[in-house]
C-alpha cells in the first residue's frame, strides 16, 4: 500500500500509497480519517496533518477528498484545505479517575456510543472511502467501529491503523493492546499499521507485544512534524 523505502519522507509515502490504491476510477480518491478524540487535541491534530497532505493537489499532495470523523467539537475551528471536511460526533470526555462520560449530552455513555456508532456507519458507508485510517483505537471508542469495519472491508476499502510510536511504558502498552484486541483487529480488518515514528528510536511492535504476523504489517512512516529538513538522510544521524 505504501512505499516502504527506508528514508522516504512521510508525506511522500502517504501520497504514493493513496495514488496506488486499486478500485473504481473516480475524479478524486476518497480517504476517511477517524479519531475518537476523547481527551486533548493530539489525535485531531495528527489527522488534520494527514488530511493536509492527502488532500493537496500537485506534487505536494495526493489529490484526495478527505473526510475527518472526530469526537472533538473544536475540529470546526481549525483551518482546512480544499477537499477536506469534518463530521463531528457527540463528544465524550475523560474523568479525573480515568473513566469516560458524555461531554455534553445528559445520557448514558452506552447511548452516546450507540449514536456515535450509527453516525459513523452512515457516514462511512455513504462516503465509501478508498482508504480508511483509524487513529489508535483498533475497534474505535468502546467498539464503535466494530460493525462498519467488516462492511467496508467487504466493499474493498483499504484500512490502516495509525499509531504514535510511544503509546505508554512497555508493560502498559502491551496490556492495553491486549485489552483492545489489537492483534485480532489487525488480522481481521486492517491491511497495514502505520507507526508515526522511527524504528531506530522506539520499536513499538515489540513494546506493545504484537504477534509476529501483526508486527509484519507495521510500517514506520516517520514523524509527522513541521520544520524538518526535506529529504534529510536518516542514515547520517548519530546512533540512538
Amino acid at each position: 500500500m505504501v512505499d516502504r523505502g527506508t528514508h522516504s519522507p512521510p508525506s511522500r509515502r502517504l501520497r504514493a500509497g493513496v495514488r496506488a490504491l486499486p478500485g473504481v476510477p473516480r475524479p478524486r480518491r476518497r480517504v476517511a480519517l477517524y479519531g475518537h478524540d476523547t481527551q486533548g487535541l493530539g489525535h485531531l491534530r495528527r489527522n488534520l496533518a494527514l488530511a493536509e497532505v492527502l488532500a493537496g493537489d500537485g506534487r505536494g499532495g495526493a489529490g484526495a477528498d478527505v473526510l475527518v470523523l472526530t469526537g472533538a467539537p473544536e475540529a470546526g475551528l481549525f483551518p482546512r484545505p480544499p477537499g477536506v471536511d469534518v463530521v463531528v460526533l457527540p463528544g465524550v470526555r475523560k474523568d479525573a479517575d480515568g473513566g469516560y462520560a458524555p461531554r455534553a449530552l445528559r445520557s448514558d455513555l452506552a447511548d452516546v456510543v450507540g449514536i456515535r456508532s450509527a453516525l459513523l456507519t452512515t457516514a462511512l458507508t455513504s462516503f465509501a472511502p478508498d482508504l480508511l485510517v483509524v487513529d489508535k483505537a483498533p475497534w474505535g471508542f468502546r467498539g464503535e467501529l466494530a460493525g462498519v469495519l467488516p462492511v467496508l472491508r467487504g466493499r474493498g476499502t483499504r484500512a490502516v491503523l495509525g499509531l504514535r510510536d510511544v503509546l505508554d511504558d512497555p508493560a502498559s502498552a502491551a496490556a492495553q493492546w491486549a485489552v483492545d484486541g489489537g492483534d485480532e483487529a489487525v488480522r481481521r480488518c486492517y491491511d497495514e499499521v502505520w507507526v508515526y515514528g522511527d524504528a531506530a528510536v522506539h520499536d513499538l511492535p515489540a513494546a506493545a507485544g504484537m504477534a509476529p504476523d501483526v508486527a509484519a504489517r507495521c510500517v514506520h512512516v516517520g514523524y509527522l512534524a513541521q520544520g524538518r529538513v526535506p529529504g534529510a538522510d536518516a542514515g547520517a544521524r548519530p546512533p540512538v
